[in-house]
């Protein structure tokens, strides 16, 4: 089975919203009235109230442990387990209620504790569903609010996979915990039978050279690409 990953990205069907730096976004203006389904974890509910519409969305969920949401709406969703973070129970809430949902986009994982937004690299390592996880370097505009500097799309692949239209981009390949490049086409740094490991050998800041590269991998590993 081989994985198409085409630019510019177009929005997956579902949207979770994290509780991190909150930043403009061209990418999610533009689409956050595609979701058919917006999750928002707790406090992300203060800031999404402020400068979404969400009356107007179809589908908007809030939940979490109510730990850092200021006004919780009356469909709140208290989710009290410690043993699993907001972003954890997100997933879990797609799972059980969208089962056809195989995709899903999150915001606002970015800044704040340096332990969370590595957690969250776990967790999308792990999830069932496939995440498309937007990383934004940010500066702050406002209080509690920032302008993205530079963003970095990140996703779990195996297999065979085709990039499209990302010639110039920076691409960096993570193993969760380790993986076999068996052969890499279009990247200034070629990978053949490649060996990568999460306490071994990995790919930083390879880029891509052609208007189609392509991966093929045993084994899985996070791929993070420049937008």
């Amino acid at each position: 089975m081989s994985t198409v990953i085409k630019f510019p990205l177009k929005p997956s069907n579902a949207l979770i919203l994290l509780n991190g730096n909150k930043y403009t976004s061209s990418f999610l203006n533009k689409h956050i009235s595609h979701y058919e389904v917006v999750i928002i974890c707790d406090g992300a509910y203060n800031y999404a109230c402020k400068y979404f519409d969400l009356d107007l969305l179809d589908n908007v969920v809030v939940l979490g442990d109510g730990d850092s949401i200021s006004h919780k709406p009356d469909n709140f969703i208290t989710l009290y387990n410690q043993n699993y973070s907001d972003f954890q129970k997100a997933l879990k809430y797609l799972e059980n209620f969208y089962p056809d949902i195989k995709d899903v986009d999150v915001f606002w994982g970015s800044g704040g504790e340096q332990d969370h937004f590595l957690g969250n690299l776990i967790i999308v390592a792990n999830s069932s569903i496939t995440c498309h996880y937007y990383h934004y370097q940010a500066q702050l505009e406002q209080k509690d609010y920032y302008q993205a500097q530079s963003e970095q799309y990140i996703r779990l692949i195996s297999g065979k996979n085709f990039i499209k239209n990302a010639q110039g981009k920076n691409i960096s390949l993570l193993p969760f915990p380790c993986a076999t490049v068996v052969k890499s086409l279009g990247l200034k740094y070629e990978m053949n039978n490649f060996d990568i490991s999460i306490n071994g050998d990995f790919s930083l800041r390879n880029s891509v050279e052609t208007q189609e590269a392509s991966i093929e991998l045993t084994g899985a590993c996070l791929m993070v690409i420049s937008c």
